[in-house]
């Protein structure tokens, strides 16, 4: 019996590890740009690859400032702009889940989280609420919108709707850019 128990505090420990692990490359992803110069002018040669990865780098990184929206824009006077804003809307989600994991994996690490209220109100508001929130709040321009992926992922909302959901914001908000740079 004593073994079992141990072998469970073991495989809870390594769990525990494994997480935590995950949270800390999720920051490293983040803080990236901060210890390499990462040239984002090197992308625009790759058409729409390269409005993709410009909005997937400008997601998944907190300090670097990209031009995503700025990219959404130029792209719609050069290309189709359903396919600009279907481009920005896959690389900026894809970014996002960098933020949504490492919420996800912080939660993971520390075993009291469950009882406390706060995680108790995420949980509550992102599955009653999450759909209409993340999709408003992925369509307006803001910076704080990494504190929704990490939020999400602390309250263990489902990934594949998270996906959707900013999906469906970003692609909103840049066939809106896309259009109207093309029209100018």
């Amino acid at each position: 019996m004593k073994r079992k128990n141990n072998i469970s505090k073991k495989l809870i420990t390594n769990r525990q590890l494994l997480f935590f692990l995950i949270a800390i490359l999720s920051v490293a992803i983040m803080l990236l740009p901060l210890f390499y110069n990462v040239q984002l002018k090197q992308f625009r040669s790759l058409g729409l690859i390269g409005i993709v990865l410009i909005n997937f780098f400008g997601s998944a990184t907190v300090f670097l400032p990209t031009p995503a929206i700025v990219s959404v824009g130029i792209g719609g006077t050069l290309y189709n702009p359903i396919f600009v804003a279907m481009a920005s809307a896959v690389g900026s989600s894809l970014g996002e889940t960098v933020g949504f994991v490492f919420g996800y994996s912080s939660k993971k690490v520390i075993n009291q989280e469950e009882k406390r209220l706060i995680y108790k109100l995420f949980k509550y508001v992102f599955h009653k609420h999450g759909s209409w929130l993340i999709i408003t709040l992925s369509f307006i321009p803001n910076p704080i919108f990494d504190a929704v992926g990490i939020f999400a992922g602390v309250a263990q909302y489902p990934i594949k709707k998270f996906l959707l959901f900013v999906f469906i914001g970003r692609f909103l908000r840049d066939i809106m850019i896309a259009f109207f740079f093309s029209r100018i």
